[in-house]
């Protein structure tokens, strides 16, 4: 018996569609610092660009703007990087500044800011497309014994998790969440399902393992941690998908399948229960 299908609502992923769109955010950003910041500070910051071949022959103007935005663009995909161990988004970025580059110095671009700025938007909507596309392609299905996560455009992706190695249930719901109404349902289990260390430690932990250096008595911290591959991701009414969780949770013996529970009007009360959170997923 399946609940229905649930798939993150687009509010969910609005930091990835900000990842996305970062490219241009930084062009904007730049292009306010120059007007704010001292004549003098900004010189100095984009010093360096005057020994760049493609820069050095841009207009003062330009030539401070892009200065700007480049360590923007990459400090930003570095942070991403460290703070979740992939260096997807420093890709992203350090493309997204080469891609110009490469074609202003082969000639396909004026060498101007406007056709920097063109490659930008550019990049920056196929990437927020691209973030859309992969929204849709996850599918979480609720069954009444176990939970089903799906992900991937092209090669596709299922783990199911049966309800008798589901340790809790874990709601995260931030300020936007609860005023949007949805939230992330963490199931937790004992092989480590839902939780994981922390990002940048692991790489210096995993850099000075490579030297051949010792970490003496370090204790690896497990934090819960979530993404819409590994939970039931910025779904609607969160809320009632965890009562019905938990309420096959408690009722369910170890090693046996969850079973029917049952009311005293004779009724199935799964059943109830289950059109109940139906209706509401339909509202």
């Amino acid at each position: 018996m399946h609940i229905g299908v649930l798939k993150p609502c687009p509010a969910s992923m609005l930091r990835y569609y900000l990842d996305a769109l970062i490219p241009v955010l930084a062009l904007v950003a730049s292009l306010l610092l120059v007007r704010i910041l001292p004549n003098g500070l900004i010189e100095f910051i984009s010093s360096w660009a005057r020994y760049v071949p493609p820069l050095r022959s841009l207009k003062p103007g330009e030539l401070k703007v892009i200065a700007i935005s480049w360590p923007l663009l990459l400090g930003y995909g570095a942070i991403k990087w460290l703070s979740r161990s992939s260096f997807k988004l420093a890709v992203y970025y350090a493309l997204t500044i080469t891609i110009p580059e490469v074609a202003v110095y082969l000639g396909y671009l004026p060498n101007n800011l406007t056709s920097r700025t063109f490659i930008y938007c550019s990049v920056s909507l196929v990437a927020s497309a691209a973030v859309e596309v992969v929204r849709r392609n996850y599918v979480y299905e609720v069954s009444e014994n176990y939970v089903s996560l799906k992900s991937g455009v092209i090669s596709r992706r299922e783990r199911v998790i049966p309800y008798n190695k589901v340790t809790d249930v874990v709601l995260e719901r931030g300020p936007l969440a609860r005023l949007l109404g949805y939230g992330s349902l963490i199931l937790l289990t004992a092989s480590g399902l839902g939780t994981g260390s922390d990002g940048a430690l692991a790489l210096v932990i995993k850099g000075l393992k490579e030297l051949g250096l010792s970490l003496g008595g370090f204790r690896s911290v497990r934090k819960v941690r979530y993404g819409p591959e590994d939970c039931l991701y910025g779904i609607r009414n969160p809320e009632g998908i965890r009562d019905f969780l938990l309420n096959r949770l408690t009722n369910l013996p170890k090693g046996k399948e969850a079973p029917l529970l049952t009311n005293q009007g004779g009724g199935n009360l799964d059943e109830e229960f289950l059109e109940e959170i139906k209706a509401s997923l339909n509202k």
